[in-house]
């Protein structure tokens, strides 16, 4: 994508979670009273109904134009150009800019062809490579590990803390509303600070929400119980606003151009496999017939 919109699109998938997540919290939301001995299937069942227009957005996308570059088929590559730009004052002739864009996309390929000729993993790991390779595994590793797995539980981590079952599901929508606009506003606070500063300022604020919430956690009061869970909103908010999406950015930014995609593969198979983690430790922190951390 062009440098300009490079921040903006890399953080736009942490926004695509957060959504994903909205619109799961708002389902189960309508269905939580619901006495039918089948309302648990609804949710299931309406997951089956995105592959319908997924399906056709892919089949009525135009194919990248730098991959139909890299094989070799010059026509498509112009048409599908063409079609992904607007003709105006500056630009009315398309085929001529299209022809311009074309013959960079060419030379840029062979150009990243000659860098990248003969690398390999173990490269990712050899001198400054390996101090890149360290940075982006532990910004993604810092993600996943920093309590983000606490908003995939949130619902049941707001009934553990003492909330009614539909207060609970009504705090998990306000929690992804919360987390959709701080992640709309990452993209204003990209623009006055720098990642390291939205990074590291991101995690000494969670840092404290968490530990404000465990010890309230400490409590059994109903006050406590409210506490914690306008505290976990606080959280989703933060995170959202700061590491959530900038991980995106920060990661795909760190590697050397010869081995940005390689090394953001290692970078997330250190997220997938503290994410296995995080995954087994966290139910047995809430659930009641194991830990039994509650808040804590």
């Amino acid at each position: 994508c062009p440098l300009v919109l490079r921040v903006y699109l890399t953080t736009y998938v942490n926004a695509c979670w957060v959504i994903g997540q909205l619109i799961s919290s708002g389902i189960l939301r309508g269905i939580v009273s619901s006495s039918d001995p089948h309302a648990y299937r609804i949710p299931f069942g309406i997951q089956w109904v995105w592959p319908i227009p997924i399906s056709i957005g892919i089949y009525l996308a135009p194919e990248s134009p730098w991959w139909l570059t890299r094989k070799g088929k010059a026509a498509e590559a112009k048409r599908n150009i063409k079609r992904l730009l607007t003709a105006n004052s500056k630009t009315p002739d398309l085929d001529l800019l299209a022809d311009a864009m074309f013959n960079k996309m060419q030379l840029t390929i062979k150009e990243e062809e000659k860098m990248t000729a003969g690398v390999s993993y173990i490269d990712c790991f050899r001198g400054e490579n390996f101090r890149r390779t360290r940075i982006a595994a532990l910004i993604w590793l810092c993600q996943n590990i920093t309590g983000s797995a606490f908003m995939g539980y949130s619902t049941y981590f707001y009934e553990q803390a003492g909330l009614p079952d539909t207060m609970s599901f009504t705090f998990s929508i306000i929690q992804f509303v919360l987390g959709l606009i701080g992640s709309l506003g990452s993209w204003f606070l990209s623009q006055k600070l720098g990642r390291f500063s939205i990074f590291f300022g991101g995690l000494v604020c969670q840092c404290i929400v968490l530990i404000v919430t465990g010890a309230i956690g400490f409590s059994s009061s109903e006050g406590a119980s409210w506490a914690a869970g306008s505290l976990l909103l606080v959280f989703t908010f933060i995170y959202d606003l700061t590491v959530g999406p900038i991980t995106f950015c920060a990661v795909a930014e760190m590697p050397s151009v010869r081995l940005r995609q390689k090394t953001v593969i290692i970078a997330r198979n250190v997220y997938n496999i503290a994410g296995i983690v995080t995954q087994i430790v966290t139910p047995y922190m809430l659930n009641p017939t194991a830990w039994n951390w509650r808040a804590k």
